[in-house]
This record gives structure tokens, sequence and C-alpha cells, in this order.
């Protein structure tokens, strides 16, 4: 009895932060498949439980496929640490859900909710230089600018993970 949806498969894996940071192996008997026939999108969604998207970009390297351009946003964001244990979900041909379970407590992970901080812009600027004699002996001006915007922070909570932002 066919329910007229196509089932898609799933997989998972374990995150290493040593080896999963930059990019993420698709496995190969996933890729290929018969209900994929080794086509994935290069454009995929990843999708958490919380519904939040991530764009990201598949990419082959020698015969394998890995989550590459966007991974290393998706898992800073949702603060995976070592040994969490992730199943992929193929809900459409271009979107996975992501769940993702600890494993600390053999459970789903809590959701780490974003701060919100002020999108406050600041500008800074030195002083005017025409009054100044060393800048006029050498014809040039200075002047620096500086543009500060704060942005949205998670606070990962987890004893393996540590992302120091520049």
């Amino acid at each position: 009895m066919s329910t007229g949806a196509q089932r898609y498969p799933d997989f998972f894996k374990v995150f290493l932060p040593e080896r999963h940071s930059e990019r993420m192996l698709i496995p190969n008997a996933f890729v290929r498949l018969p209900q994929l026939q080794g086509r994935i999108p290069e454009d995929v969604i990843l999708r958490n439980a919380s519904g939040r998207v991530w764009h990201v970009k598949t990419r082959y390297v020698g015969e394998k496929l890995y989550f590459d351009d966007g991974w290393r946003a998706f898992h800073q964001e949702n603060c995976l640490g070592q040994a969490d244990f992730l199943v992929f979900k193929l809900e459409r041909r271009n979107e996975f859900v992501v769940l993702i379970l600890q494993l600390s407590t053999q459970c789903q992970k809590p959701l780490v909710k974003m701060e919100e901080e002020q999108a406050a812009t600041q500008l800074v600027e030195e002083p005017d230089s025409s009054s100044d004699d060393d800048d006029e002996e050498s014809g040039e001006e200075f002047s620096a600018g500086f543009n500060l915007q704060s942005h949205h922070r998670r606070a990962c909570k987890s004893k393996f993970y540590l992302h120091l932002e520049n």
C-alpha cells in the first residue's frame, strides 16, 4: 500500500570536533541509495529541532560528498560537542532535519537560546587633523573609521568546545 509520499532515508553521524569542525562527510552508502540515485543537490538546508535553518553547500572531494560551506556555522551555532549524535532526516530532496542527541544524557540536546544584543553601530573617527602641523607638512590627511556592530551570540555550555571570535 502506497501513501503517495516518497519516504527519504535517514543517516547518523557522531560529531568529533577534530574531524568535523570544517565539514561533515555524508556516508557513501546514503548517497548511493536507490531513492537518491546518487544525486544530492549542491545547495541544501539543515533544520534543527527549533526550526531554525542553515543553508549549506555539499561538495565532492574525490569520491566523497561532504556538507561543506555553511557547515561550520551550523555546528558552532548548535554548540555541537564531542560525541554528539546527529540524526539527519531527509525531508525533501534538499532539506535535512537534524536531531542532535547528547552523549552525556543520551537524550535530545537542549536548544541554546540566542542572546540578541542591540545592533548598534558606532563610528569612531580621529579628530580633524587640519590644525595638526605634522599632517600639514606631509600633505596627508589621517582619518580612521571603525564600524563596530554587535551580532547574535550563543552561549555554548559544552566543556568540549570553545569558540573564539576574531
